[in-house]
């Protein structure tokens, strides 16, 4: 079994690849399949809101393992979901709902543009948890979009 380490300062690599990725390839590669970006507004996120912030908890024995990367034979998403390009992530904040963090996101919108982050999921199709992702929008400001 491959053993967990940290992909950054707060965040496992199993926080963002499902068990059976996680325990056939070593970290090096499962890297390779995560837009470094992403990692790294988790990490911004983490370290701006001082709260700890919940991907998958499949290691924990949660029933959470799709929230970050899904490979394309994933049961959950649409083929060209942003998490199928390692682009994408859904999590939950301790102590903060999502429209919490979602109003932090907006009202610090071009810290979190310049590192990346392009669309937010709107509240109404992700009322219990946060999205967000680097699709390319073409755009100066942070899209909120319905699924």
């Amino acid at each position: 079994m491959n053993t967990d380490l940290k992909i950054s300062p707060n965040f496992y690599y199993s926080e963002f690849f499902p068990r059976g990725l996680w325990e056939r390839y070593d970290a090096e590669f499962l890297k390779k399949l995560l837009d470094n970006r992403l990692v790294d507004i988790m990490e911004l996120l983490r370290n701006d809101i001082s709260e700890p912030i919940y991907i998958n908890n499949w290691k924990w024995g949660g029933d959470k393992m799709y929230r970050a990367f899904r490979p394309m034979s994933s049961p959950e998403g649409s083929i060209y979901s942003q998490h199928k390009f390692g682009r994408g992530v859904d999590f939950n904040v301790s102590n903060q709902s999502p429209n919490q963090v979602r109003d932090f996101i907006m009202n610090n919108e071009s810290k979190y543009l310049n590192s990346g982050l392009t669309r937010m999921e709107d509240a109404r199709d992700a009322p219990k948890w946060v999205h967000l992702d680097l699709a390319w929008t073409g755009l100066n400001n942070i899209k909120i979009f319905r699924a």
